[in-house]
């Protein structure tokens, strides 16, 4: 399940997931091939919102391989989380759980100046 402005891989490129259709093309993560899409739902299961970031920008939501970004560029949002994959790398979080409830006024400025 994805937000309707999450990016997601169709036919080679990303798009929001609201633009999902029957017919495209989405990367299967276990086979590694691309496999046609059956149908689209637009539900809504739960309150709240999941973001998690990842040091590739790559996610697997139901199998699928999908962008773990929004309506930020993903290429900006990369970058801007560039020092978090830095530090991480040895072996601790400079944001902490800063990104846990909401994304920091900072951080959000600093995304709308590259955008």
């Amino acid at each position: 399940m994805l937000t309707a402005n999450h990016l997601a891989y169709v036919n080679s490129a990303l798009v929001p997931a609201c633009d999902i259709r029957a017919g495209m093309l989405m990367t299967d993560a276990e086979a590694g091939r691309e496999i046609r899409v059956k149908s689209v739902e637009f539900t809504m299961r739960a309150k709240g919102l999941y973001m998690p970031h990842t040091a590739h920008g790559d996610l697997v939501v139901d199998g699928i391989v999908v962008s773990s970004y929004a309506s930020v560029a993903p290429r900006r949002a990369h970058a801007l989380l560039l020092i978090e994959r830095v530090v991480r790398a040895v072996c601790f979080s400079a944001l902490g759980n800063l990104l846990e409830k909401k994304t920091p006024w900072l951080l959000e400025r600093a995304m709308s100046v590259v955008a």
